[in-house]
């Protein structure tokens, strides 16, 4: 059997000396293929070369089953403005494109460089609003010769690893790369409603307690006797983003006064990415508001990422001022019954888990982070700091009273919005 051809590279990669401490990746993509199935690789770095890909890119994100927004050219794009392509850029784009013989794009690696100290790791483009992390793969696709092209163009990386969180049990990249021995933390599970398996909605919601329903009812009913109610989806444009700001100081409000912290909600930038998102208008952008309305004034919001046949529903959150009529559970009513009406195959709640999300979902689906060391340097990052340090620094401040961890916390992320 034929090993395959040296991956085609840019100018930036061919001219790259491999780190003095580099090591035998531990990035492993199964057997050598035939040479009939030779794949190669190109890598954009700059904005001009990941605007070039549009076109190829977004025909992948229709032919690669089961991707998800995150992998979108549309998601992606805004990401790096703000982080690769600003005037105080935090991350270098290294979006790598794996080609058959014939030319045709195969898969799709969204990949960015950040360094970090005196290290330097490759992450999936879109964190910490990221939510799951993937590869596009074309399903006509040679699984082991996509691996192989992306373990070759790996190695010639200066990076010192690469840290891919939130990859899913069903993952395309591990169809092509070997993950499960670099796994860092603790595995967590989204959950999922799946709308065919109830039938309808009718038959979802029976799947509550009485007593819940109930409770639920005289609730909305109560609200009623305020004003007017109602839900809406809203398109992203001046109205989405002052709508996504509002629930983003609800958000932070609710984590501080609970100690609690989130990477997503600690960085502006990150905030002020996805507030550009929902102020954007345009085909393509697949930002929703999902509101619960009183008077005209909303009383819950979920920020969501829409997609053909499916919602993400990356935040939710509420007034505190109407917590009695418990506004969130009704917007979320308001949305399933929005997606049954509007034909779509599931609604996504993501990870982690928790008792709320619980009694809303039907199925649950894996979730975990994998470090994949490309040097020494890495493997002693990844060893230390991933896997030791990092969890017994949460761990410690989790310890904290709740008041110190409030201080702590605050309302970092939306002082710079």
């Amino acid at each position: 059997m034929a090993t395959l051809t040296q991956p085609e590279l840019t100018d930036t990669q061919s001219n790259a000396k491999a780190p003095a401490d580099a090591a035998a990746p531990t990035v492993r993509a199964g057997a050598r293929v035939a040479a009939s199935d030779r794949y190669s690789v190109s890598e954009a770095n700059d904005r001009a070369g990941v605007v070039a890909l549009a076109e190829c890119w977004q025909a992948l994100e229709r032919a690669s089953a089961g991707s998800t927004v995150f992998q979108s050219y549309a998601f992606c794009l805004a990401w790096l403005d703000a982080y690769a392509f600003g005037d105080a850029a935090s991350h270098r784009a290294r979006v790598i494109a794996v080609h058959n013989s014939a030319g045709a794009l195969m898969a799709l690696a969204p990949f960015a460089e950040q360094r970090r100290g005196l290290v330097r790791f490759g992450e999936w483009i879109g964190e910490p609003l990221l939510q799951y992390g993937d590869i596009l793969l074309h399903p006509d696709a040679n699984a082991e010769a996509v691996g192989r092209a992306l373990s070759d163009a790996l190695s010639r990386w200066t990076a010192h690893g690469l840290h891919l969180r939130n990859v899913r049990d069903d993952s395309r990249i591990g169809r092509v790369l070997t993950l499960e021995t670099g796994r860092v933390g603790d595995r967590r599970e989204a959950g999922l409603i799946d709308f065919a398996a109830a039938g309808s909605a009718d038959a979802y919601f029976k799947r509550f307690s009485r007593a819940s329903r109930k409770s639920l009812r005289l609730k909305k009913r109560r609200l009623d006797t305020l004003g007017t109610v109602t839900f809406e989806q809203v398109e992203p444009g001046e109205r989405c983003a002052r709508l996504c700001h509002q629930a983003i100081g609800w958000k932070i409000d609710w984590l501080a006064q609970r100690g609690l912290s989130s990477r997503a909600f600690q960085d502006p930038t990150s905030l002020q990415t996805l507030v550009a998102l929902a102020s954007t208008p345009g085909q393509g952008n697949p930002l929703r508001v999902f509101a619960l309305t009183l008077n005209g004034a909303p009383i819950a919001i979920e920020v969501s990422f829409v997609e053909p046949e499916a919602v993400l529903s990356f935040m939710g959150s509420y007034d505190p001022a109407y917590e009695e009529f418990s506004p969130g559970k009704l917007q979320l009513e308001g949305s399933v019954l929005f997606g049954y009406e509007n034909g779509w195959t599931g609604y996504d709640l993501l990870a982690p888990m928790n008792a709320y999300k619980a009694s809303w979902v039907t199925d649950l689906i894996g979730v975990a982070d994998t470090v994949l060391p490309l040097t020494m340097t890495g493997r002693m990052y990844a060893r230390v700091v991933l896997q030791r340090l990092r969890p017994a620094a949460k761990a410690l401040v989790m310890a904290l009273p709740v008041v110190l961890r409030s201080r702590l916390f605050g309302r970092a992320g939306l002082t710079s919005l």
